[in-house]
């Protein structure tokens, strides 16, 4: 976590606090120009807010100091905000001083949040006992996120007292509290259970976390923990089944591995099968191969099992660039069982394997042939375009257009006007104007806002070429919820007040705002986002909730909260109201965005639409590549741009400050876009897939032809990525930049 240089002793009062916060840092983004005139103490709250929300953390610590001479529950909540920052900054004894202050302070909403913060400071200190009454105090003063204070009371009793850590867990895990409070309640409690030689009980704790909606990775490690815990009261059966139920279900984690370990360890068989794709997952290639083999051998190649042993055997020829002994393997999988649930992907692979070999002709057919035997598979529509194109760049336009027409039929909607898109296309080189002008109808009628409608769009009005960008500021239009009501009522019927109110009242809902305001962030999105799930079928709900968050200031659950609500309308509903595709295509931080995009020369509307896609706009976003932030900068990247920038001193942690994560990721696009030409799908593609990629791409292509550049991207996630950021853009500029429809045209 990024931290301030300076430590201050839990003694420093705010006069010392003033002085040494006013020389901490200086002001370095258009978000931190708070003028020179005297402020109110309420003034300088709101201001301090506004800092902290931009990432200007320094700055708004000095405006909280600044507010301290507010009274009554003013002076208390900028003395909270401020101990929170502090905290939040690493600075913990300043944090420390400032929330013993406040404990002297009575009952009121502030004093009762203060001693959460004053919870997770001692504990940062390692002052576990007093971190536990701290908790606890805020628990019996009513605090709204109780019992998440009450698992942390536990966590912090464990440390020398198991016992009444598991007394102070008991009223969350065998009560009815928000879930994923008791979920995090059970797992300490079965921790601690466990400590105490008791494994029945971790058991019993551990088996209940899978009653109440674990995440996919929480489950994966709920399963190889139960196993475990079997083993140890002696249920060798039990937990031979949950280890194959793990290995089975989740073949892609290391738990999955760590299963068929144990199996071993215990002596219980193995499925061959199983394990073999276990270990093709994690690239034990030879186990994996030998395996697959062992299986043939003793049960001869026909039947789904030898489909699926065969399938994986093509695969691992792939993976080491035995390009005849894949297809022969992909052939042979899909005659093992021809019905069989991996066929249509043997005949996918097989015709994959043919292209990437670069015998076109052969793959034309391949791809055909997986159209015609499974029509309504997920691979059809793919397998028709990939025949089309490749007949396309091999100069056979008729049999291209003919292969397109057909797939033009599709009921997907995007694949039905990529189909007709190109399909357009063709036509328009062989001269046939009317036909491509059909087609490109066609293709915009399907998925009007889709990437291939808007490019059809685009070459219905004469510009085949990328989107000029614009340089112009982004304005904020006013939202009329007033339209936003009546589109709802059209399709959901009348509100139920009660309803919402319900809502707002519960505990999770409370809990979870709560976190928010704690300073919690992370625990305080997966609350949110569990509670948006649980009301998902109440749309009147959603988007008050969603309202609510916006708000409150943050962006990325409204979103999640407005994009629940659009995925819930019918397809017969009217478009969605303005106010509410402004939730789900948002604009915060317009004066960092604005300023940074005109900075370093990129458009405002597209850093908008790469955040939207990168991050969500969660500030503290993070990917399993390692990137982190709005704009989702990995580190040696981070570091060369702070380099760049002469950001000394960097952390890495620094990213989640919107205002330096919005200036790193314009300027990253801004350097992509000149090295590009001011070409945005060039650009786009260098800021994901790296510039030597883009490049490749671009001689593939032929040239600047931007259709066929988007067709020769051979990165999966760069190729949806690019979709999905042009697509964003449309709307930016449609919600934003004035455009009267989404449109990519220049």
């Amino acid at each position: 976590m990024p931290h301030l240089s300076y430590r201050l002793s839990r003694g420093i009062r705010p006069l010392a606090l003033i002085m040494l916060l006013v020389v901490a840092c200086a002001v370095s983004s258009p978000a931190a120009s708070t003028g020179a005139m005297a402020r109110t103490p309420a003034e300088a709250l709101a201001g301090a807010r506004r800092l902290e929300h931009s990432g200007e953390w320094e700055a708004a610590a000095r405006s909280y100091t600044e507010a301290l001479a507010g009274e009554g529950e003013a002076g208390l909540e900028a003395r909270f905000e401020l101990a929170r920052l502090l905290h939040r900054l690493g600075n913990n004894g300043s944090a420390a001083g400032l929330l013993t202050d406040l404990a002297r302070g009575g009952a009121s909403p502030s004093v009762v949040r203060a001693a959460f913060v004053q919870g997770s400071v001692q504990g940062d200190l390692g002052e576990h006992t007093a971190a536990a009454a701290a908790y606890a105090r805020y628990a019996e003063l009513g605090g709204a996120a109780a019992a998440y204070a009450r698992v942390e009371q536990g966590r912090e009793l464990s440390f020398a007292d198991r016992e009444a850590a598991l007394a102070a867990l008991r009223p969350v895990t065998g009560g009815s509290g928000p879930a994923l409070a008791r979920r995090r309640a059970l797992q300490l409690a079965a921790g601690l259970e466990e400590a105490a030689e008791r494994p029945d009980r971790a058991l019993a704790h551990v088996r209940a976390v899978l009653d109440l909606g674990p995440s996919f990775a929480e489950r994966v490690l709920v399963m190889a923990r139960i196993g475990a815990l079997q083993r140890q009261t002696g249920d060798i059966d039990a937990a031979a089944e949950t280890y194959r139920a793990l290995a089975a279900g989740y073949p892609t984690t290391p738990e999955a591995e760590t299963a068929l370990e144990r199996l071993g360890e215990i002596g219980r068989p193995v499925d061959p099968l199983v394990a073999g794709i276990v270990y093709y997952r994690h690239r034990a290639n030879e186990m994996a191969r030998d395996l697959f083999n062992g299986y043939l051998r003793a049960n001869g190649a026909t039947g789904e099992g030898a489909a699926t042993a065969l399938f994986y055997l093509g695969a691992l020829a792939e993976r080491r660039d035995d390009t005849g002994m894949a297809l022969e393997n992909y052939g042979q999988s899909h005659d093992a069982a021809p019905t069989g649930p991996l066929a249509v992907e043997a005949l996918w692979e097989r015709a994959s394997v043919l292209e990437g070999a670069e015998r076109r002709d052969e793959a034309i057919t391949a791809y055909a042939l997986v159209a015609e035997r499974f029509p309504t598979s997920r691979r059809a529509a793919d397998a028709s375009f990939r025949s089309g194109y490749l007949a396309y760049i091999a100069g056979q336009k008729a049999r291209a257009r003919t292969t397109w027409s057909a797939a033009a039929a599709s009921t997907d909607s995007a694949a039905a006007a990529r189909a007709s898109f190109w399909a357009g296309r063709a036509a328009a080189e062989v001269g046939d104007g009317a036909a491509a002008r059909e087609a490109y109808a066609e293709a915009a009628r399907r998925d009007p806002a889709g990437y291939h409608g808007l490019r059809a769009a685009a070459l219905l009005v004469g510009e085949p070429a990328a989107p000029a960008l614009s340089r112009a500021l982004l304005p904020t239009p006013p939202l009329d919820w007033v339209a936003a009501d009546g589109w709802l009522a059209g399709w959901a019927g009348p509100e139920d007040a009660g309803a919402w109110q319900t809502a707002a009242d519960s505990e999770e809902w409370r809990a979870a705002v709560e976190l928010l305001a704690l300073g919690w962030r992370r625990t305080g999105r997966e609350a949110v986002t569990a509670v948006l799930d649980a009301h998902a079928r109440q749309p009147w709900v959603l988007y008050r909730m969603a309202r609510t968050l916006d708000a409150a200031g943050y962006p990325h659950l409204a979103y999640a909260a407005a994009g629940r609500l659009v995925a819930a309308a019918p397809v017969s509903a009217a478009p969605a109201a303005p106010a509410i595709l402004r939730l789900v295509y948002p604009a915060p931080w317009p004066n960092e965005v604005n300023y940074y995009a005109m900075q370093y020369g990129a458009d405002p509307a597209m850093v908008y639409a790469m955040m939207r896609q990168e991050s969500a706009f969660d500030p503290e976003a993070g990917s399993s590549a390692g990137a982190f932030g709005l704009t989702q900068v990995i580190p040696g990247t981070a570091r060369e741009i702070a380099r760049a920038l002469g950001k000394a001193p960097f952390e890495f942690g620094d990213l989640a400050r919107p205002n330096i994560a919005i200036q790193f990721g314009a300027y990253y696009l801004g350097g992509q876009l000149r090295n590009f030409d001011a070409n945005p799908y060039h650009a786009l593609a260098a800021y994901n897939g790296g510039g030597g990629n883009a490049s490749r791409w671009i001689r593939a292509a032929g040239g600047p032809d931007i259709d066929r550049f988007y067709e020769e991207v051979d990165f999966g996630e760069t190729k949806l990525y690019l979709r999905l950021v042009l697509q964003n853009y449309a709307w930016y500029r449609h919600l934003y930049g004035g455009a009267t429809r989404p449109a990519l045209t220049r």
